[in-house]
């Protein structure tokens, strides 16, 4: 795989700084020079000498082989052992060349060529063992064991580096039906994720909102500590603390960096559930299912760079690890400001402050998933019979914690019900309760669907990581309606219509979030709109 990014339209800063700082006000480099204050033309030959393009090169290549065999290996009483025995080998090359993105460029933060080669080499096994048959007098139980070892190696393209790991991955889950109408399975595994080519060797950067404790707007700069807040906030760089208002929708500059001593990660998955069906026989029953899962992961050691506010908030002892608010503390020390605002986060221990990613902290998460179905016939109710049938079904999802350590020098804060800011992440917002609603009305040659999407109400994210601030807003709950018919034309071919958010449901809006001022990768933010689609199938 190639990708060509190509951007036009981008300013060059060293050659604005050269107009800026010029004698002649730049008219040596470019006919006009260049007048910054007001609304001052530029001249065409201005623009020429300012524009820049940006082009980027990722080449990525990959290649993977796998052989297995499976069969029943030998009989037990209860019924024959099948197994599969197998290897894979998984390799990966990487080359991207920033191009003109490794200088300067306005609004753009610099990049740096990276490349390197990943492979896995892995043996697997997995057996599926019957321990009692169904004619038991506790019924049917099952047995499937799983195993893999997995030998990775690396090599940096740029530094020559090289590192890999041997790691197994093993599972053991447990499936007993007690009931006819009923069967309870519990497993637990554990997996194993090598660092990616980003971790290892790229790193990146990036300029996430941030929220300043020592604006004179928050809570801390008015509580029982504010004296030596404001003997901190005026350490750390603010030039006028008894006036200071952080400007709104600033960001903080942080830049990571690959680490090749990185080890795996590691995850500790445990579920116990039930599978069931009506216990009663009927026409009101028959069709009613369900499943009930409770669910817990943990992963330790997990390969993390540490979030930009909670650096902040450790300093300004929002987690009680700073309280002789010491300006020496660590945190702080890496905090960047010019007059006031916020700049960006450096690491203290690194020459040029960057974040290497690091094996600390952890992450933990658990919940139960609930999935039930049933359907009727509309003639039970005395409707004729060309009206067919109803199925409904419902995904219900509660989660129960969502905690994260990201050092271990930092606490760890539970995410769960919160909504995620500008700079947090795409798809980290955590709301306990999320659902999912289905129903299809099946009529002769024309199928009736509606759907219908639960998100609960959310915290700010914010709130979590600067506990007892009350300036951040959250989230009401939001349902989403979908409607959809689709009219088999022939056996062959299909007509489908439909409308997704049906009552243009608008995303909720939350502040501090700067730029969307939501979370587009959970909610709609396109709102309604129609689609059509024909198939054929031959």
């Amino acid at each position: 795989t190639e990708i060509e990014r190509v951007q036009a339209g981008n300013i060059d800063t060293d050659r604005l700084q050269l107009l800026l700082e010029a004698a002649d006000g730049g008219d040596s480099q470019c006919a006009g020079g260049f007048n910054p204050f007001g609304r001052q033309p530029l001249s065409d030959e201005c623009v020429a000498y300012l524009e820049v393009s940006s082009r980027a090169l990722t080449k990525f290549s990959q290649t993977v082989a796998q052989v297995y065999v499976a069969g029943d290996a030998f009989s037990m009483p209860a019924g024959p052992v099948s197994v599969v025995l197998g290897a894979e080998y998984r390799g990966f090359e990487f080359d991207f060349d920033p191009g003109s993105g490794a200088g300067p460029i306005s609004g753009f933060n610099a990049a740096n060529p990276n490349s390197g080669t990943n492979s896995f080499e892995d043996i697997f096994g997995e057996a599926l063992i019957p321990l009692a048959g169904d004619d038991a007098a506790f019924g049917a139980v099952d047995l499937s064991l799983g195993y893999r070892v997995s030998r990775s190696e690396f090599r940096d393209g740029i530094t020559g580096a090289t590192g890999g790991s041997n790691d197994p991955a093993y599972k053991l889950e447990l499936s007993w039906e007690p009931l006819d109408y009923a069967r309870l399975r519990a497993s637990y595994q554990h997996s194993v994720r090598a660092p990616n080519f980003g971790e290892l060797f790229g790193g990146g950067s990036g300029a996430p909102q941030y929220f300043d404790p020592c604006s004179i707007t928050g809570v801390r700069r008015s509580g029982p500590d504010a004296t030596e807040m404001r003997a901190l906030c005026a350490a750390t760089g603010v030039a006028s603390p008894d006036a200071y208002v952080q400007t709104p929708g600033t960001q903080a500059s942080v830049t990571t960096t690959g680490n090749t001593d990185l080890d795996p990660e590691s995850a500790d998955t445990f579920t116990v559930g039930a599978v069931f069906q009506s216990p009663v026989s009927n026409r009101w029953l028959d069709r009613f299912q369900g499943t009930v899962d409770y669910w817990r992961i943990d992963i330790s050691s997990p390969i993390l760079a540490p979030g930009v506010n909670q650096l902040i908030a450790e300093c300004y002892n929002y987690y009680g690890t700073n309280p002789t608010y010491d300006v020496n503390n660590d945190s702080c020390t890496g905090v960047v400001r010019f007059g006031g605002d916020i700049l960006g986060v450096n690491y203290v221990n690194d020459p040029n402050g960057n974040f290497p990613g690091v094996n600390g902290g952890s992450q933990q998460a658990s919940g139960i998933d609930i999935a039930l179905g049933w359907g009727f016939d509309p003639e039970w109710f005395g409707a004729p019979s060309w009206t067919g049938s109803v199925t409904t079904s419902l995904m219900l999802t509660h989660l129960l914690e969502w905690k994260q350590q990201d050092l271990e020098t930092l606490p760890e804060l539970d995410f769960a019900g919160t909504v995620s800011f500008f700079g947090e992440g795409l798809g980290t917002s955590f709301p306990e309760w999320k659902a999912v609603w289905n129903t299809r009305w099946s009529l002769e040659h024309v199928d009736l669907d509606l759907r219908a999407q639960y998100i609960a109400s959310m915290d700010n994210r914010a709130s979590v990581i600067f506990p007892g601030e009350t300036s951040f807003t959250g989230t009401d709950a939001v349902w989403y309606w979908d409607a959809a018919a689709t009219w088999d034309v022939t056996e062959n071919a299909s007509i489908r219509f439909g409308v997704n958010n049906l009552f243009d449901e608008q995303p909720p809006e939350y502040a501090p979030n700067v730029q969307s001022g939501t979370d587009p990768s959970l909610y709609d933010v396109v709102g309604r709109r129609v689609f059509g689609q024909f198939t054929m199938r031959y």
